[in-house]
């Protein structure tokens, strides 16, 4: 399977986990909250029915606890990553080094205002930005990679940038985050991310970068940014924060197509457990 379907595949798994799942949750809300018609097939109201049956009122109110805390936890970590990227647009536009900015435009993206340059002595590039995105280099950056690797980030950050991946991860982000208790979207979202930074390195050598100084550029960003990269909390697509080493194998060997996309077991078994278990209490009902 390429990793162009693998991405996609991974991306429509997930989505339609976190979108079932909230779904299902948003219904059970709306009936609860205003008493609209019940639906066809409701997970919480199946597990509801069962607690009267059994008047297990207690594990009710717990029931409506987690319901109604996870749209709370949502809106919190949705607005929490928005405020977190305007800030850090913000702060970056201060930065700016206006004549580089012009200049690698003008290079690279025939004038248009794709590529924002800051002043910043640590290495930086990255894609910001979920409706608008731009890709961030730093002045430090411009000073430690030579003008091949420098060319090999611009192409890789630009998969980014046209692909408008920093919305598409923070979509998963976000919905792995609120759904904690389903862990194999964490998977999931740790494996769309891998996929997307093996196609940025694909789509790179496609515009005839070279592997060397892909590489080269890989490695002196993950040797000079790696106590910088850890304290941003915002999220964006990054040169150097994924599957390093396996991107660098597959650069030394590109005939090397495998990488382990194994379910872990533990996350496997909680994430159906989830719903094996509201599936068992839904028997009796229908027997």
């Amino acid at each position: 399977m390429s990793w162009s379907l693998r991405s996609k595949w991974m991306f429509g798994l997930c989505l339609m986990l976190i979108g079932f799942t909230l779904l299902q949750m948003g219904m059970y809300a709306t009936h609860t909250l205003f008493g609209w018609e019940k639906a066809a097939f409701n997970v919480f109201e199946i597990c509801e029915s069962l607690i009267k049956r059994y008047s297990l009122l207690l594990l009710s109110y717990i029931m409506k606890l987690a319901v109604f805390g996870t749209f709370v936890h949502l809106l919190y970590v949705t607005v929490k990553h928005c405020l977190g990227v305007r800030a850090a647009n913000r702060k970056m536009s201060i930065l700016e080094h206006g004549g580089l900015t012009e200049e690698l435009n003008a290079r690279y993206f025939a004038g248009s205002k794709a590529i924002m340059v800051v002043s910043h002595q640590e290495p930086i590039a990255l894609t910001l930005g979920f409706l608008r995105p731009k890709i961030i280099l730093s002045t430090g950056l411009l000073g430690l990679l030579d003008k091949e690797e420098l060319e090999a980030v611009i192409e890789h950050e630009h998969f980014h940038y046209r692909n408008r991946d920093p919305l598409m991860i923070l979509i998963l982000q976000v919905g792995a985050t609120v759904l904690w208790y389903m862990p194999i979207l964490r998977f999931g979202v740790e494996q769309y991310k891998t996929t997307r930074e093996l196609l940025a390195d694909q789509f790179a050598l496609q515009r005839q970068v070279s592997e060397h100084s892909l590489g080269s550029a890989l490695l002196k960003l993950v040797k000079y940014s790696r106590g910088e990269r850890s304290s941003r909390t915002f999220v964006h697509a990054s040169f150097a924060d994924h599957s390093i080493n396996y991107r660098l194998m597959r650069l030394l060997n590109p005939e090397s197509q495998e990488l382990s996309m194994r379910c872990p077991v533990v996350a496997l078994v909680l994430s159906i457990l989830t719903f094996g278990s509201i599936s068992v209490m839904y028997l009796p009902i229908m027997l």
